[in-house]
């Protein structure tokens, strides 16, 4: 398999993928941009490729929790169904590092690729990032043959840059080790129960969840809401000191008090959806366009760990994010062959 690295910028990228998830960009629009890329690819070389996943290297994070938008777009047509394009709160965000897309190709389309680097380069700009302006450095975008790994390619971002890898598996596992549900595992894993200043979750007498303050005092669930401004400005990925970014999965399980000095690298993602029926086939609400399969469905929360590069180049990293289906579930999941 090979890799191309692509440096870049992105600006008005989506932070808030699903109602459990903000801060972050989605791994299953990660894993859509990097199908594109490939898509892209193919198409200037007219050979086919085989896409194998993306990973995110990021050098640069900001997030804008509160910024306004209009929901809707502003073509005329919807402007009429609609009588005007209503405003809500987007969380929103730019991002700078690097993505590192893998794919597969026989030896001819290889080297197209490679003799037309120069023109992919340049249509890297007309893709999108999560829903983001993304802006490649056409000058820095690099083709890596034999790379399954993504060692070579990992080898030319700076060794400090944050990797996504993929940690779902530590929730199942966590929760089996203290005998919790996922959702408990799932809410330790990525809450700084130790931490000044950081509420927690505990268990009231009666079985109620509450919200238990520095203090002790116990508040309502509901209280939740009232602090949800708090939370979202304490979201970074790269403030504080990280000890234990250079510490495999099962010596972060193994150390006793591992959780309480994490200090939030593990950040929940969204990963994909469960659909709720089989889709059916449905007519779009304002244009003519041909139908397309509908379903309901729930969003999917996994778990990431913003591993330092030079932590992935010494392990064998699931750092390619890759889509696969098994219904009900359309997910992505990380990989590293």
């Amino acid at each position: 398999m090979n890799t191309l690295l692509i440096p870049f910028m992105a600006n008005n990228v989506n932070m808030s993928p699903s109602v459990h998830v903000f801060g972050t960009l989605s791994m299953t629009g990660l894993a859509g941009f990097g199908h594109a890329v490939v898509r892209m690819i193919s198409s200037v070389i007219g050979l086919p490729l085989a896409d194998h996943g993306v990973a995110l290297a990021l050098t640069e994070h900001h997030y804008f929790p509160h910024y306004q938008r209009p929901s809707w777009t502003k073509r005329p047509l919807y402007a009429k169904a609609v009588g005007g394009a209503p405003v809500q709160e987007f969380r929103i965000g730019s991002l700078a590092g690097f993505a590192i897309v893998r794919f597969e190709a026989k030896d001819e389309a290889f080297i197209a690729v490679r003799q037309q680097l120069s023109l992919i380069s340049h249509n890297l700009g007309k893709l999108r990032l999560a829903g983001g302006q993304f802006f490649p450095d056409p000058r820095g975008v690099k083709l890596f043959e034999n790379d399954s790994d993504g060692a070579l390619a990992l080898a030319k971002v700076p060794y400090d840059a944050r990797v996504y890898v993929d940690h779902t598996h530590l929730i199942q596992r966590y929760a089996l080790h203290h005998g919790v549900d996922d959702l408990e595992a799932l809410l330790a894993l990525v809450t700084q129960p130790n931490t000044p200043d950081t509420p927690r979750i505990a268990e009231a007498p009666d079985g109620q969840s509450v919200l238990v303050a520095e203090c002790g005092e116990q508040v309502p669930e509901q209280a939740l809401e009232m602090l949800s401004d708090d939370l979202e400005f304490d979201f970074s990925i790269f403030d504080s000191e990280d000890e234990w970014g250079d510490v495999d999965a099962q010596v972060l399980l193994d150390q006793e008090g591992w959780l309480e000095e994490y200090f939030g690298r593990l950040i929940p993602v969204d990963i994909g959806y469960r659909l709720l029926e089989e889709p059916v086939q449905r007519r779009h609400r304002y244009t003519d366009e041909h139908p397309y399969p509908h379903a309901y469905a729930e969003p999917v929360t996994g778990l990431a760990r913003l591993q330092i590069v030079a932590s992935c180049r010494k392990q064998a990293a699931p750092i390619f994010w890759t889509r696969q289906s098994s219904f009900p579930y359309l997910t992505v999941t990380g990989r590293n062959s």
